[in-house]
């Protein structure tokens, strides 16, 4: 009874802390419960057994069998899921496979990110016009790719352009900065261009219009008196000369028109023609202001009183003026044009 009873505390106290151990002390609790069930029959045999004590083993034993059963397959999980687990990934292996170090995954990326490596992508071409005489002696330096060079070469946008490395964003920037600097100038020279435009512009306004102005008063001055000059001399030259039939027939027309010019009776003419417009304008002012006077429904009377031999009559009539006005008019405008060749005959 007293080992009965010593023996079932001693195997709950055994069992606490094999419980508390959990999926992973499985192969532990084995190992332990071999001696206890070894030593159960030595505290059997020095206490003495009883009945009690034997009913109460018996179910701890079955208890403790079937623990061994669960934690077996829990152990087994337990590796199975540590073996699918290391697997899957371990430290400096990549996705593709291949095992690199961590030194290795350093090194690549510092490789990466040097823009003096060939490798790295910070490196691109840009592209400077020098010409599509001079484009052909360009080659590739000893820090470009020859392959990125010539597929550079091929997409190029012009024949004239050849490809330029550029690493970094260092030197991208240098670039721009340098096209920034060389913007900045053609600017400069432009607005220096433009202000020799103006000041030529001004100059040519103040001083070289004025000069211009000048000489040409100066060259028609010089134009007539040479003209003048060489009248003279042609007169000078053939004077004692006989003259030709020509020049005797030129002669009397120019004294016939000379008579005709002075002519009283062209001035007489002339004042007939001038007195009879003048007393045709009176006359027509006289007519307008009857008509004017009279007014419309006077007017309309009258027109209704006139027969059809009054209007043909004053029909006549002004036929007539008008014919005898345009007959002035073209008397008028022959003598102007006689007027005028007799004085330029007189001036030459």
């Amino acid at each position: 009874m007293f080992g009965g009873t010593l023996g079932g505390q001693q195997q709950q106290q055994q069992q606490t802390p094999q419980q508390g151990g959990g999926m992973f002390g499985g192969l532990g609790q084995t190992q332990q419960q071999q001696p206890q069930q070894q030593q159960q029959p030595q505290q059997q045999s020095l206490f003495g057994g009883s009945l009690l004590g034997g009913q109460q083993q018996q179910p701890q034993q079955q208890q403790q069998q079937q623990q061994q059963q669960q934690q077996q397959p829990q152990l087994g999980q337990t590796m199975a899921s540590q073996q699918q687990g290391s697997s899957l990934w371990s430290p400096g292996r990549a996705v593709t496979g291949v095992h690199r170090t961590v030194p290795m995954q350093i090194q690549i990326v510092k490789d990466k990110w040097e823009a003096a490596n060939h490798t790295s992508p910070f490196r691109t071409y840009l592209y400077n016009n020098v010409g599509e005489e001079a484009a052909p002696f360009y080659q590739p330096s000893a820090e470009d790719d020859e392959t990125k060079w010539e597929d550079a070469l091929r997409k190029r946008p012009a024949p004239g352009y050849v490809p330029v490395l550029v690493r970094g964003f260092f030197e991208l920037g240098k670039r721009a900065q340098r096209q920034k600097d060389f913007l900045s100038m053609m600017q400069t020279r432009l607005h220096e261009i433009n202000n020799c435009l103006s000041d030529l512009l001004s100059r040519h306004d103040l001083k070289i219009s004025v000069k211009i102005a000048d000489c040409r008063r100066k060259h028609l001055v010089l134009s007539k008196r040479c003209l003048s000059l060489a009248a003279k001399t042609q007169v000078l030259r053939n004077r004692g000369y006989a003259m030709d039939d020509a020049e005797e027939e030129l002669k009397k027309k120019l004294t016939q028109l000379e008579r005709s010019v002075f002519d009283p009776s062209l001035g007489g003419r002339a004042e007939e023609i001038w007195a009879r417009m003048l007393a045709i304008r009176e006359q027509s002012k006289r007519l307008q202001m009857e008509m004017e006077r009279a007014g419309p429904r006077a007017a309309a009377q009258a027109d209704d009183q006139i027969d059809e031999n009054t209007m043909k009559t004053a029909k006549k009539i002004l036929d007539d003026y008008h014919a005898q006005i345009q007959h002035l008019q073209k008397e008028l405008v022959s003598v102007k044009k006689e007027f005028e060749e007799a004085e330029k005959l007189t001036g030459a």
